[in-house]
């Protein structure tokens, strides 16, 4: 759940090397990459976010910020969820020999904001 509340799912289509579109899905040429916040870009209406397997920042408007977090993304299409696990099966610790080492960092935050979720329902 911490993922789906904290984490975006972006649809990049590269045009060339440095040069990237961000699209709708990937019946559109996009390669579905899972992001975090990062900040708002400086001097524009741009929101930052992370790759969350590499160093890699993609530049989102308000709008496709807002459209890509994992939880709206469930509601509008609940079999998105089929789909993340293909692609992202360490969010199910289904790691994959590829994969270790890479999400190390996104899962350890993950682990934290879910206690933080957990606890915040109970009384002390």
């Amino acid at each position: 759940m911490a993922a789906y509340k904290t984490l975006h799912l972006v649809f990049v289509k590269h045009i060339t090397l440095d040069r990237y579109m961000i699209v709708e899905s990937e019946n559109d040429g996009g390669t579905p990459v899972l992001a975090d916040y990062l900040s708002f870009h400086q001097h524009e209406a741009l929101i930052r976010v992370k790759d969350v397997g590499s160093n890699v920042i993609y530049l989102l408007s308000p709008e496709q910020f807002r459209k890509s977090l994992i939880d709206t993304m469930m509601k509008q299409d609940p079999l998105i969820e089929e789909k993340l696990r293909l692609w992202f099966p360490f969010l199910w610790n289904e790691e994959t020999g590829d994969d270790s080492g890479r999400y190390d960092s996104i899962l350890r935050q993950l682990n934290e904001l879910s206690e933080i979720y957990e606890n915040s329902g109970k009384e002390k």
